[in-house]
């Protein structure tokens, strides 16, 4: 059995949360006010809980639930289990966890800044050169 491990990765924003989720493949996800129970990979429950759930069965075949539970400071942490930890990278074909928590993060962030820019009327627009450089072009609308 997996033990989950906890990620503080200050996430505060549920909506841009389930928009990297998309934005990396997981269409499927559950949003709940009250946590609920996390599954392992032989449908077993653990005691973790989580407001935004990737069921398992949305991860891979031996994978365990991936769910991000929110705090009395409002902020989100990511459970995922050591199992998942090697495996959600190698889905999404990244090179180790490290990098899915890199991707996650960096989509999170796009994903906020496209929300305040709407928020704010300014356009959006991101490009990524080959080498991976990530450049955002802010317009103020006239």
């Amino acid at each position: 059995m997996s033990a989950y491990v906890s990620v503080d990765v200050a996430f505060e924003d549920p909506e841009a949360i389930l928009e990297a989720l998309k934005e990396l493949g997981f269409t499927t996800v559950e949003v709940h006010d009250t946590p609920q129970q996390l599954m392992g990979y032989s449908g077993d429950l653990r005691q973790q809980r989580a407001n935004i759930i990737v069921r398992r069965r949305h991860i891979g075949h031996s994978s365990n639930d991936m769910g991000f539970i929110k705090g009395e400071d409002g902020k989100y942490s990511l459970y995922i289990s050591d199992y998942d930890r090697n495996a959600v990278p190698g889905k999404l074909g990244l090179k180790g966890y490290a990098a899915f928590e890199g991707k996650l993060k960096q989509t999170y962030a796009m994903s906020k800044i496209k929300k305040q820019a709407a928020k704010e009327r300014w356009s959006f627009k991101m490009d990524q050169a080959k080498g991976g450089k990530l450049t955002i072009r802010l317009s103020k609308f006239q």
